[in-house]
């Protein structure tokens, strides 16, 4: 996270980064913490210095954060961007106090907590898709197809529901559905002998990768004309989202009552 990002959240600490500047606070690389701080300063492309006053100086303001998170009220998309970069500074600041052993890491965790439970509930309901449109949506992201379907009646559907996106390099997405991602961690079942990858919920408006039949499809029918033109995506909003098993993808479940809605409404007979 960014020096301007607290800035902008009215928390600098003259004082401490006057230290830091004066050798008063020192930094140590040589023991495992110093290392991680040091991987973590390289992935946020920043010096190991300016890393830790970064995260030391908003911990020393955790309380004037701590209000900010009972203030948020996320009700619209310009909160929610707000909330959503502090969000970021509390999960920055998670990996920070877990690393290096601080005492306001359950402090940073619970508020972490409180204010993704806040922009979840918004992230859920924003764009929601209608029962009658979510098999539709799922039909793009599920790896099989049934013979006669109408394409472009499921592609046109979409469009006219605001479900059916691109980006400016021709991708194609559809959003309208909220599902938990793959985590790092496993569970073992003992009844199978195999683990299986445990999921989480996000606190994003997510937008999904259509599969690579429907890409092709779309890009097709849309150059053709065969369907309307799909709008760009604002990707200042969404959050990209892949089908899979792997970590940060989702999974798609693709019932019989999903398969129903399919052949009756978009499979020629």
């Amino acid at each position: 996270m960014s020096f301007e990002v607290l800035a902008k959240q009215n928390l600098i600490d003259e004082e401490y980064h006057k230290s830091i500047e004066e050798g008063e606070a020192k930094v140590k690389t040589d023991t495992a913490s110093g290392f991680i701080n040091g991987i973590s300063a390289s992935m946020q492309k920043t010096t190991v210095d300016d890393y830790v006053s970064t995260h030391e100086n908003a911990i020393a303001n955790a309380d004037k954060i701590e209000e900010l998170v009972k203030k948020a009220n996320v009700i619209s998309i310009e909160t929610y961007k707000s909330a959503f970069e502090l969000k970021g500074l509390l999960s920055s600041l998670f990996c920070y106090t877990f690393n290096n052993n601080k005492d306001t890491f359950k402090k940073i965790s619970d508020l972490e907590d409180q204010l993704g439970h806040k922009i979840g509930k918004f992230a859920k309901n924003y764009g929601k898709a209608s029962k009658e449109m979510r098999p539709a949506i799922k039909y793009l992201l599920w790896n099989r197809r049934y013979t006669s379907t109408d394409y472009a009646k499921v592609a046109n559907d979409l469009i006219k529901a605001g479900h059916l996106w691109k980006n400016n390099k021709g991708n194609y997405f559809v959003t309208g559905l909220h599902l938990a991602v793959g985590d790092n961690t496993f569970t073992y079942s003992r009844n199978t002998g195999k683990e299986y990858r445990n999921y989480v919920k996000v606190c994003a408006i997510q937008c999904f990768y259509v599969s690579s039949f429907w890409q092709d499809t779309l890009k097709v029918f849309e150059d053709k004309g065969i369907i309307g033109n799909v709008p760009l995506i604002d990707e200042t909003i969404y959050h990209r989202t892949s089908i899979g098993d792997y970590k940060g993808s989702a999974k798609i479940s693709f019932c019989y009552e999903d398969k129903q809605h399919i052949l009756e409404h978009y499979v020629q007979h």
